[in-house]
């Protein structure tokens, strides 16, 4: 009988523990192709991009690139929760690693590129589940004036 006792006490002790276990970071694997956001004279040029954790994907899938652009704050409003901006440079490969927001539902990312014209300059994403977060990051490609989290 103590040995069940025991058992059982060590179980509820062991899953007390899971449960204040931290969250994974987000990771995110950016890799830029080296013809990437060209000027007029097929110059790759580097782009800036931002990476959003959000609790709801549709204040970002309405924006346009502009309110993203220039007032990202505003425009997410209460779904924002996180936000983190860089620089890519062309044939670079960046490898970021955010802290998780508790409440976070989806990563979202824009890129400004010079020419924004197509649908491809901003993607939204459910976040994974914490064992995929610790697995593999998200991979986000961004080549000409697209980008893409596969």
């Amino acid at each position: 009988m103590n040995i069940i006792k025991a058992v059982f006490g060590c179980g509820l002790l062991f899953l007390s523990a899971c449960n204040s276990l931290p969250k994974p970071p987000v990771q995110v694997q950016l890799t830029a192709d080296k013809y990437l956001n060209p000027d007029p004279k097929l110059v790759a040029l580097p782009v800036r991009i931002k990476i959003y954790q959000l609790t709801d994907a549709l204040p970002f899938k309405e924006a346009t690139f502009r309110q993203l652009w220039k007032s990202d704050k505003a425009c997410l409003g209460s779904s924002l929760l996180d936000k983190r901006e860089l620089t890519l440079v062309p044939g670079e490969k960046q490898l970021i690693k955010m802290p998780r927001h508790p409440q976070a539902e989806y990563i979202a990312v824009v890129g400004i590129f010079r020419k924004h014209h197509a649908l491809d300059w901003k993607a939204i994403k459910s976040l994974p589940g914490q064992v995929n977060s610790w697995l593999k990051p998200l991979n986000i490609v961004v080549k000409n004036d697209a980008l893409e989290i596969q």
